[in-house]
């Protein structure tokens, strides 16, 4: 399964640190053309039990995010039900 995660209004800048924390199941992150698309050559594979921090402009460019792959999905890649938490910290 594919979800898109709404980021509109959020508001950071490139040193924001984002913290991505999973737990259940293996989730891979990608930016895509449209809500719940597939993923394109460019992907976050993060494991259960595993928290992966990077600064936003670490995060936009690991994944591709652009003005066409503008939107930002999880997809579960493991057999049980997976779950994220996305924590934002701007630290200007």
């Amino acid at each position: 399964m594919i979800l898109n995660i709404n980021v509109d209004g959020i508001n950071g800048t490139t040193a924001t640190d984002i913290m991505i924390e999973v737990s259940g199941s293996p989730l891979r992150f990608f930016a895509s053309t449209m809500p719940n698309g597939t993923p394109g050559g460019t992907f976050l594979d993060v494991q259960a039990g595993q928290s992966i921090t990077k600064t936003a402009e670490e995060f936009i460019t690991l994944l591709g995010l652009n003005d066409t792959n503008k939107y930002l999905n999880v997809q579960n890649i493991g057999a049980m039900n997976g779950h994220y938490k996305i924590t934002l910290d701007d630290l200007q």
